[in-house]
């Protein structure tokens, strides 16, 4: 599997990954990058992007899945239900953040509602090619937040970063699902190699510690 990372510029440098199968077919994982970015990417690498896996429905790691469908027809879209307000126009979820950005980047607030074609689950198995994804529920940062592993890759969106944890201060955080989540990820036997939705990647064994102290502190 080949990673390519395509950052956003006007929605908090969110990192899309571009998870390519030996055929070229690839996942897009959190399209919160401007969209021709990360068409001019797939074009370039002559990549075709057979899906779009979205670790939770925060606009800046949805915000270019519109731009996608319509370059692409038929791409379609996998989210854990839990997160559907975000993506589906509930009111509660709108944010000053949001709305700046769209601003900012020429958007308007409907660039930002999806259609979800496929719901996730613990333990769901999402096939590309010679790539498998395996889907981890890991509530916290928001209510349908999930990780990806695939081989020795995990894509772990705001759960979990380079020595830190996303938030859990906005609409269906949930500080204390998110310290079973952590939980539950440091109990993984295989180290991986963690791409996160925000600042540059880490590894399972580079986390250790981390996940020690921030378990310990949350007892």
């Amino acid at each position: 599997m080949t990673v390519v990372t395509v950052e956003a510029k006007h929605t908090f440098s969110a990192n899309c990954y571009l998870a390519a199968s030996s055929t070229g077919h690839c996942a897009v994982i959190d399209p919160g990058a401007e969209g021709e970015g990360i068409i001019a990417v797939l074009e370039d690498r002559g990549w075709t992007p057979g899906m779009i896996l979205l670790t939770h429905g925060h606009f800046d790691h949805i915000g270019a899945v519109r731009t996608l469908q319509a370059r692409y027809p038929g791409l379609q879209v996998y989210l854990h239900k839990n997160d559907l307000p975000f993506v589906t126009g509930d009111p509660n979820v709108l944010t000053p953040g949001m709305l700046l950005s769209a601003q900012r980047s020429g958007r308007s607030r409907e660039d930002f509602l999806l259609s979800v074609d496929h719901f996730l689950t613990e333990g769901q198995t999402i096939a590309l090619d010679d790539l498998t994804f395996t889907v981890i529920e890991t509530p916290g940062h928001t209510p349908g937040s999930v990780c990806f592993a695939c081989g020795d890759c995990m894509f772990t969106g705001d759960t979990l970063f380079h020595h830190d944890v996303g938030r859990t201060d906005l609409y269906g955080g949930d500080a204390g699902a998110l310290y079973q989540s952590i939980q539950k990820l440091s109990r993984l036997s295989r180290s991986y190699r963690i791409y996160p939705g925000h600042e540059e990647p880490s590894t399972f064994a580079e986390e250790q510690e981390f996940f020690k102290a921030f378990l310990e502190h949350r007892v």
